[in-house]
Order: C-alpha cells, then structure tokens, then sequence
C-alpha cells in the first residue's frame, strides 16, 4: 500500500506575522481513505490558544464536514467520513509566529520549515509525511 502524498503547500505571511498553512494530503495508491489528519509545526510557529467556535472557524476543508481538536501543540483535524484527498487551509487567527522566526524570515536566514503530518486512515493505520515549505 502506498504512502500518502502531500501537494500543493504554502506557508505565508511570516514576515508580516499573518501566517496562512495549506496543504493538499491524499491517501497513497490502495490505501484506505484518510479518517484524519494530525499537524505538528515547526519551532517558531505555533497554534493559538482558541475557542472551539474559534478553532472550527480558522480551518477550511474542501468540501468535507470535519471537526478540529488542539492538543499538546497539534492541531488533530477529524473528517465526517473517511475521504480520498483532503484541501486544508489554516489561517492566520490559529497560527501565531515567534520574532524570531519572524526576523529570520525578514533578514532571509531561513529558506524552509519542514511540519510533519500524521495521517490516520479508515483502518485505523497511522503514517507520517513532512511537509517542507519554502519560505
């Protein structure tokens, strides 16, 4: 069974402090649907502690019902029902960035943050995949 594939990511807004996260994560190839996804961030980012109402608000997935959970500085999004490929969008009310993550990105120290993501699929399997952005 294949591993799942991640496309499409962006992280902006460092320097400026409005940090905005998408990702595409799809299930590998004869793998079982994904059931949900766990976002780990990299040092110098981190999730902002919110409400629930907050937290549901600050996340956007294509086109599936989902509900979201912090905990121990990881974001565990859960869908309604196991899905194929997932388009998530983290926005800047739920994403904080240290100054000195920040300085560095302005002065151009830093080129890539790698978060890892921890995909659970409908069996109940867990797999791991980085997710490298340049910056």
């Amino acid at each position: 069974m294949g591993t799942p594939t991640v496309s499409g990511a962006s992280l902006s807004g460092i320097a400026s402090g409005k940090v905005k996260l998408k990702f595409t994560i799809k299930a590998g190839t004869g793998a079982p649907e994904i059931r949900s996804v766990t976002v780990s961030l990299p040092a110098g980012l981190s999730f902002a502690k919110v409400s629930k109402k907050a937290l549901a608000r600050g996340i956007t997935v294509r086109g599936v019902k989902f509900k979201a959970r912090l905990s121990g500085g990881r974001l565990t999004i859960t869908f309604a029902r196991p899905v194929v490929r997932a388009s998530i969008t983290i926005s800047s009310s739920l994403l904080k960035v240290s100054a000195g993550l920040a300085g560095k990105v302005r002065r151009h120290k830093v080129k890539h943050l790698a978060a890892r993501l921890t995909e659970v699929d409908a069996k109940g399997r867990a797999a791991s995949v980085a997710l490298t952005v340049n910056v």
